[in-house]
C-alpha cells in the first residue's frame, strides 16, 4: 500500500505529496528517502531535524527515533499476540500462543497512518530504491518528480529544516 501511496505522491506532489508530507509521518519518511536517495531508517535529514528540535546531537536523535519505533513495534506485537490468543481461546484451542509459534505476527501490522514513523521492512526499502532509480511509469525517477515541485513544505524542510518527523 505504501508503494502505491508513494507513487501517487511523487506524481502529484502539489496535492497528494503536500498532504502526505504534512499529515502522514511514515509516508513523509518514504518521500524523504526518495528525495535524498538515502534508503535507511531513520533518514539522515530526519535525524538532523530531530537533533535541532531536541537540542542534542545527531547520534542521540537517531537513537531516540529508533527507540520510539522499537517501542511502537513492541506494543504492536503485544496487541497482535493478544488478538491471536483471543482467537485461539474462541476456537477452544489449548495451545499457548507465543512469539515463537504465532501465525499472525508475520502477517499483521497496525495501520495508524498518522501515528509515529515506522521502520519499513528492508525488502520494501530495496523495492522503493529500485523504483526511485529507474522510475516507474515515467521517464524520471521519483526523486526528480518530487524535486520539480515548488511545494513550500518540501522546500522549507530541506532548505531550513523547519519541521521534524
Amino acid at each position: 500500500m505504501f508503494t502505491i501511496l508513494t507513487l501517487y505522491c511523487a506524481h502529484n506532489p502539489s496535492t497528494y505529496g503536500a498532504l502526505a508530507w504534512e499529515d502522514y509521518p511514515t509516508l513523509r519518511c518514504l518521500l524523504e528517502m526518495c528525495i535524498t536517495s538515502q534508503f535507511s531508517f531513520p533518514p539522515p535529514t530526519a535525524i538532523a531535524a530531530a537533533a535541532v528540535a531536541a537540542s542534542g546531537g545527531e547520534e542521540a536523535a537517531a537513537e531516540a527515533l529508533r527507540v520510539k519505533e522499537a517501542q511502537t513495534a513492541t506494543l504492536e506485537r503485544a496487541s497482535i499476540l493478544e488478538l491471536e490468543r483471543h482467537l485461539a481461546a474462541a476456537t477452544n484451542q489449548q495451545n499457548v500462543i507465543t512469539e515463537a509459534n504465532s501465525l499472525l505476527l508475520a502477517q499483521l501490522t497496525s495501520m495508524d497512518p498518522t501515528g509515529p514513523v515506522r521502520r519499513p521492512p528492508q525488502q520494501f526499502l530495496d523495492q522503493l530504491q529500485q523504483i526511485n532509480q529507474v522510475g516507474f511509469t515515467s521517464v524520471l525517477p521519483l526523486s526528480n518528480l518530487i524535486a520539480l515541485t515548488n511545494v513550500e513544505s518540501f522546500c522549507a524542510y530541506f532548505t531550513f529544516g523547519l519541521t521534524a518527523l
